[in-house]
This record gives C-alpha cells, structure tokens and sequence, in this order.
C-alpha cells in the first residue's frame, strides 16, 4: 500500500548582505511574491514570518513536490 506523507520544512531566507526589507507596500510586495512562489510550486506556508531583514518560514511539501525541489 503505498502511503501518501508529506514533509514539512523549515526555511530561512535573507537578502544579499542582510539589506532591509522597507515597510509599507514593499514589504507587502515581497509578501505576495513568496505566497506566490510556495503556490506555484505546491507549498503549503504552515507559518511564516516577514522580518526587518529575513523571513522565516515553515512549509509543507507534498509527496509528488519533494523531487522537484
């Protein structure tokens, strides 16, 4: 029988020398591109957390997506 189990994730994330990310509409911005992207792919974002200069986040990855990534 084969079993359907998918992974989860934890993934962190800083831009190129720690720059900050602004507040207001680019923050949100940067927001929906990464929902974007896990959508994209076939993430499912458990939690995530959009800080001054990183994110956090933790993701599951369904079983047909692990070969992908």
């Amino acid at each position: 029988m084969p079993y359907d189990i998918s992974s989860s994730l934890h993934l962190a994330w800083a831009p190129k020398y720690r720059f900050k990310i602004p507040h207001g509409e680019v923050r949100l911005h940067v927001r929906e591109i990464i929902c974007q992207l896990c959508v994209e792919m076939g993430l499912t974002i458990v939690h995530g957390i959009l800080f001054r200069d990183h994110v956090h986040m933790f993701v599951e990855i369904p079983p047909a997506t692990r070969r992908l990534i």
